[in-house]
């Protein structure tokens, strides 16, 4: 679906990312079934591309220890970066500091 496409749904969009085509798709019935309009991406660099694409997600469900994840095997870095920056994204591990400017998070857990 193209960016417009997605803006008239008047239902929520959730983005479900997995390298396992069992639980991405089990997750992704578990996620239409509460009402969302579901989007698969199999590859973290899918997931980016459609986040590159569409501003209007309400929920990202993604397996942190997937291959090519900013976030890979790191649940603590994301927990510590979480409680530190009200604007920090796991999904590409940044957050907006004073500056204004997207920075990536340094945390002790890397």
């Amino acid at each position: 679906m193209e960016t417009a496409e997605f803006e008239k749904l008047a239902i929520p969009i959730a983005l479900v990312v997995d390298d396992d085509p069992l639980i991405l798709m089990d997750t992704a019935d578990m996620i239409a079934g509460e009402g969302y309009a579901v989007v698969e991406a199999k590859t973290a660099d899918q997931a980016y591309d459609f986040l590159d694409r569409h501003s209007s997600l309400q929920l990202l469900f993604t397996d942190v220890q997937m291959p090519g994840s900013p976030v890979a095997g790191s649940g603590s870095h994301v927990q510590w970066c979480s409680e530190r920056y009200r604007t920090y994204r796991a999904y590409d591990d940044t957050y907006v500091p004073r500056a204004g400017m997207r920075a990536r998070c340094m945390s002790p857990y890397r």
